[in-house]
């Protein structure tokens, strides 16, 4: 949230989780509301916010968001907060009375009694007999550091494991499987926020990407989906397909002015793909003196316990229905990226 408070009083995303889907293009304006099925809204929300100051401003405004989910049949279940991180959890209301919940925060580095900017804030969900554990992450910045998000990942999934002992069924599975991590303790576990991974190579290369809409060559340069094959971090988890551009770096609302005059510089400084078949005019790749390369730095990603290896390749069970970002919103140097998903209530042998 680059430390603003949004003009809008509404979540960028809000209409989008909360309408009657319908068919959706490749790349979405959070303006629009439709999706790719024909599946009704939403029952459980998760928002996670980065480099949101917890700020009497902000707080209003997380209220005044809170009121349009009410007004659509939404319950607030849980705020959790940390330093710079927060996560939002919201439920259709007929569900609350089956809902408990336990949450926490994990951070890479205290200064001072003083929360870094940089850790995790999650919660574990049971719905009857279904449990979802939710983390909401900020990782390490900058194109170099990619052993040093390997590190927070690691660090950060120790402590959240180390938080929800072992019951009785789970030693027994950890035994049999000959491993202690978080995906023997949950059915679903859905890791989000800004991972902070970039695509390998210069900033005139993938800006000339971008011209030609070359997706496949910027996924194939995407650290994070490098760090996923060679199983350095979330090992056994899975990611949509991502049909949308870069999310990071934009030029923010204020930003506008002075960087139109300069979008055609001799930087080859690149506007979103999408400005002229979405009339996002105002979407322009970062044009500060360090010209940061495009990526992919806030993600999705989710995982489903008890799989064999073929259902874990196919995603675990989790039907995904969108996975898009919010091109529309200008507040941000980073576009806001939701996911709608259908999480099976129960897997084979066990409700």
């Amino acid at each position: 949230m680059n430390g603003t408070v949004p003009r809008s009083k509404v979540f960028p995303f809000a209409d989008i989780l909360t309408s009657e889907p319908e068919t959706s293009p490749s790349f979405l304006s959070s303006s629009s509301t439709i999706h790719r099925t024909n599946h009704s809204k939403s029952n459980m929300i998760a928002i996670g916010c980065q480099e949101a100051r917890y700020t009497r401003a902000f707080k209003s405004w997380l209220d005044e968001c809170l009121k349009l989910y009410e007004s659509e049949g939404y319950a607030l279940v849980h705020v959790v907060h940390m330093g710079s991180l927060t996560m939002v959890l919201l439920a259709s209301w007929w569900m609350i009375p089956d809902i408990s919940l336990q949450s926490g925060f994990a951070t890479k580095n205290i200064f001072n009694r003083v929360f870094g900017n940089k850790g995790a804030v999650y919660a574990s969900v049971r719905y009857k007999h279904l449990s979802i554990l939710f983390v909401n992450c900020h990782f390490s910045a900058h194109q170099e550091r990619v052993a040093e998000r390997r590190n927070d990942y690691k660090k950060l999934s120790t402590k959240i494991n180390m938080r929800f002992p072992l019951n009785d069924t789970t030693k027994q599975r950890c035994l049999r499987d000959g491993e202690d991590d978080l995906k023997q303790k949950f059915d679903h576990i859905f890791w989000f926020g800004d991972l902070n991974y970039r695509i390998n190579g210069t900033r005139s290369m993938v800006d000339l990407l971008l011209k030609r809409n070359d997706q496949e060559v910027m996924l194939s340069n995407d650290q994070l989906i490098a760090e996923m094959k060679r199983e350095h971090v979330l090992s056994g988890f899975q990611e949509s397909e991502i049909l949308f551009p870069p999310s990071y770096k934009f030029d923010t609302y204020k930003q506008k002015q002075a960087s139109s005059s300069s979008r055609w510089s001799c930087r080859r400084v690149a506007p979103c793909p999408t400005d002229f078949q979405f009339g996002c005019g105002a979407n322009v790749y970062d044009t500060s003196n360090k010209c940061r390369i495009p990526s992919w730095t806030d993600r999705i990603l989710y995982c489903t316990r008890g799989l064999s290896e073929d259902d874990s390749q196919t995603g675990g069970g989790i039907e995904c229905e969108s996975y898009l970002c919010a091109l529309d919103v200008m507040d941000s140097d980073h576009k806001p990226v939701f996911g709608q998903y259908i999480v099976p209530l129960k897997t084979e042998g066990r409700k």
